[in-house]
């Protein structure tokens, strides 16, 4: 864990994945999360994948940077369904 506070953290998995010969190879990948963070646009431009609820500005920011990429990161937006009346979901 690269920070203190306990809303915030980070850690490295190997991930196996199988080649086209038989053989296996590892990948790192490496997850950062964190309750709250003034801006997410730093982080956002080096991700590969964002995971986020379906908040606008986070889903605009992330569009915004999908299109400036050449290699844009998936964007996986997570609705909570029990917050204010299912509004995530319109």
């Amino acid at each position: 864990d690269e920070h203190e506070n306990n809303d915030t953290g980070s850690i490295t998995l190997k991930v196996p994945t199988d080649n086209n010969d038989g053989t296996q190879q590892n990948h790192k990948l490496r997850l950062k999360w964190y309750r709250f963070q003034p801006s997410l646009l730093q982080d956002m431009g080096r991700a590969d994948i964002i995971l986020c609820h379906a908040g606008a500005g986070t889903l605009l920011e992330a569009l915004a940077i999908r299109r400036q990429q050449h290699h844009p990161p998936i964007i996986n937006a997570v609705i909570n369904s029990t917050l204010m009346n299912n509004h995530q979901s319109e």
